[in-house]
């Protein structure tokens, strides 16, 4: 089998991206979120003809500051984020989840990948209690749903992690890096935000990149050597003066330097190592 083939090397050098199916908590994600949307539509309540009114699913699992806090009802600190308000948040939400979330997975690992995904969510709730410290009862009564929070934490994480990826995009016939574009993508929403209506809650899911950028940014210390360094993940290695590294050892190592610095960092030799198969 040549390196190419190997699925640590297809997730790590960006000669292949991780496959959705091999991501468990992505898709669940993803998952979730089509098919509670599914359910809201379903179950809403004509009002009037030909006018729908809430679904019992969002009276009952969108968070506020009121019913999630005052009232006690921790179970919308969850089923927030699965629900959606149209069809289009619901759809930009899954997709972006879609693309990136596999790649933010395969290099954290599933149970990293939910703390990260679930902090970043909360993030939103975090920030949604500091609005109310200034603005009041406005804020605390404000209904808060959608995955916007999870995936700009998503979002913000592979710019962080995955700096010099490249990516070509089909349109516009571009090639950027990955921080470019989740940084591209964090500022078209943050434009919505701008230009939309309604309260200051419609700013809450930035708390998701927030706390993401306090995490795994250079602030973030030990959280950051625990929860993002892809060594955490694999067996020790001794250093070389105790230990002949050998040759999968090595390739292991080559491909912790591209993540790091990415794949221009590499010498002639380390490029040689990654082309060559392995002897059976």
């Amino acid at each position: 089998m040549g390196i190419h083939d190997r699925d640590y090397y297809r997730a790590s050098s960006g000669r292949g991206t991780p496959s959705f199916q091999q991501s468990s908590a992505t898709k669940w994600l993803v998952t979730l979120i089509g098919v509670t949307f599914l359910l809201q539509v379903f179950t809403r309540q004509e009002v009037a003809p030909g006018v729908y009114g809430a679904s019992p699913l969002e009276e009952w699992g969108m968070f506020s500051i009121q019913e999630g806090i005052m009232k006690g009802q921790v179970w919308r600190l969850l089923t927030f984020s699965f629900l959606h308000e149209n069809v289009m948040s619901a759809l930009i939400n899954g997709l972006l989840l879609f693309q990136f979330g596999p790649m933010l997975e395969s290099r954290l690992g599933t149970k990293s990948f939910l703390k990260l995904y679930a902090l970043s969510q909360f993030g939103a709730i975090v920030l949604l209690g500091m609005f109310a410290l200034v603005v009041g009862e406005a804020i605390v009564l404000a209904p808060l749903s959608g995955a916007l929070a999870g995936v700009l934490g998503v979002l913000g994480g592979v710019a962080l992690l995955f700096p010099q990826q490249k990516i070509s995009l089909m349109f516009p016939p571009v090639t950027l890096s990955l921080r470019q574009l989740a940084l591209i993508l964090i500022g078209l929403s943050l434009l919505f935000m701008l230009t939309g209506s309604g309260s200051l809650v419609r700013f809450a899911p930035l708390g998701g990149v927030l706390a993401v950028g306090l995490v795994l940014g250079p602030g973030g210390g030990g959280i950051t050597k625990r929860v993002a360094s892809p060594r955490s993940f694999r067996p020790k290695i001794k250093p070389r003066s105790s230990l002949k590294v050998t040759g999968e050892e090595e390739i292991d190592q080559i491909l912790d330097k591209i993540n790091e610095k990415g794949i221009q960092s590499l010498t002639a030799r380390e490029r040689e190592i990654l082309t060559k198969k392995p002897k059976s």
